[in-house]
């Protein structure tokens, strides 16, 4: 391997020599960086050693090389034709990139790619690409492992596909980034997907993710209701708070609730995720339609007040005030339509005067009051209609007197 980086040095001191004379690349005076060298010299022996070594000396020796050439004037436009790279950028360094499904990049020789994350799949067009960390050739067509590095040898090209969204370590001379972007990393953490807000029904599952590349990564979900500050679950009862997809129950009292994740990586770094809010779609706008209205009744029949209203999960409870005194729930137990939109109860003398009116909550904690109805129970004149008549019989015959009056809750009580 010593002889292979000396010749490597060897090389890229005589261009820096034979950058400013006349000779052309590829020439009898100037063979040692002719495409045929490249070619069959020196990433032949190159790929032997890689393959030997299963290290990353390749990499470490073409950088070196590669920096020694920048060194040197105009040895960029001569690395391009001698590699027949025309057409490819170069990175400074490795490029954290982040692929959505269906996206990639093709690397040329001497370039490389790390999967940090996701599904990548490899193409290759020509030549041979090596992972590095086994010393291994990679066949066309493979899935690569994350974490391992994949060098393009000679006369390579090879395009690299995400399966998935994914997070790649990119270097050297590469194509266009299709549907990739440079991440936006803080503190060695790239968040690759966001938590998206969720719009559900009360009492369905809800889920919240977040995807990120990083090393040893632990997640913290936090919520937080339009009036309140961030607060962190208590895992014991959210106990995947403490993961990368929070889980949990729509709860009513939830509604425009947010949510958002802290990651930490191994060396104590965080980033917090953005947040997703959950809104419901069965949340309509609580509001009365109808109004009770007062009621005049006749003693001793049923009074009946009602209410209509509109919204998510309503419940009623009808209340009453007498003259002088204050609100009450009526009681349930003894007119047990006091909860629901409409209540009767018998018409008593008794309750003439009182106001009714009925508090409705929905589903999502809001309540309403309706207005209030007065209730009348009126008496009618006491008066006898018809008197019991003289009765005649014989002894032993059953004996029937009759009366007939007028008015309101009457009673009988006959004496002799």
């Amino acid at each position: 391997m010593k002889k292979v980086i000396s010749g490597i040095l060897v090389l890229a001191f005589l261009l820096c020599l034979t950058s400013a004379s006349a000779a052309n690349p590829g020439t009898a005076s100037n063979p040692l960086i002719s495409k045929t060298y490249m070619d069959n010299t020196y990433l032949p022996n190159a790929l032997s050693e890689a393959k030997k070594n299963s290290s990353d000396n390749l990499t470490t020796a073409f950088l070196e090389a590669k920096n020694k050439l920048a060194s040197c004037s105009g040895a960029e436009s001569i690395l391009m034709r001698a590699g027949n790279i025309s057409g490819y950028a170069l990175t400074d360094g490795y490029e954290r990139v982040v692929f959505s499904t269906g996206g990639g990049v093709s690397l040329r020789t001497g370039g490389s790619l790390i999967p940090l994350s996701g599904a990548v799949r490899l193409t290759v067009i020509s030549g041979t690409v090596i992972d590095l960390s086994s010393g291994s050739t990679v066949s066309s067509g493979s899935h690569l492992t994350a974490g391992a590095r994949y060098f393009c040898a000679e006369n390579t090209v090879a395009r690299y596909t995400a399966d998935s969204d994914c997070v790649c370590l990119v270097d050297g001379y590469h194509t266009s980034y299709s549907n990739g972007y440079l991440a936006s990393s803080q503190d060695g953490i790239a968040i690759i997907r966001q938590p998206s807000d969720a719009t559900v029904k009360v009492g369905d599952n809800v889920s919240f993710s977040v995807d990120a590349s990083g090393v040893g990564l632990e997640y913290r979900w936090q919520f937080k209701n339009p009036n309140s500050v961030w607060t962190f679950f208590n895992p014991a009862n959210y106990p995947s708070s403490l993961t990368k997809s929070l889980t949990f129950t729509a709860k009513a009292e939830f509604n425009n609730y947010s949510y958002r994740c802290l990651i930490t990586n191994a060396a104590g770094e965080q980033v917090y995720s953005d947040a997703g809010q959950i809104t419901y779609s069965d949340s309509a706008a609580l509001k009365i339609n109808t109004q009770p209205v007062s009621l005049t009744t006749q003693a001793g029949g049923t009074a009946l007040f009602s209410v209509s209203a509109s919204g998510s999960g309503l419940t009623y409870v009808w209340q009453y005030r007498a003259p002088g005194g204050v609100w009450a729930d009526v009681n349930s137990v003894k007119y047990p339509t006091a909860l629901t939109s409409t209540m009767t109860f018998p018409a008593y003398a008794a309750y003439s005067g009182f106001i009714y009116r009925c508090v409705i909550k929905d589903a999502f904690g809001n309540s309403v009051i309706s207005d209030t109805a007065l209730f009348i129970a009126t008496q009618t004149s006491f008066a006898i209609v018809s008197q019991p008549e003289d009765f005649s019989s014989t002894e032993g015959e059953t004996a029937s007197f009759r009366v007939s009056a007028s008015g309101s809750g009457l009673s009988y009580q006959w004496q002799y």
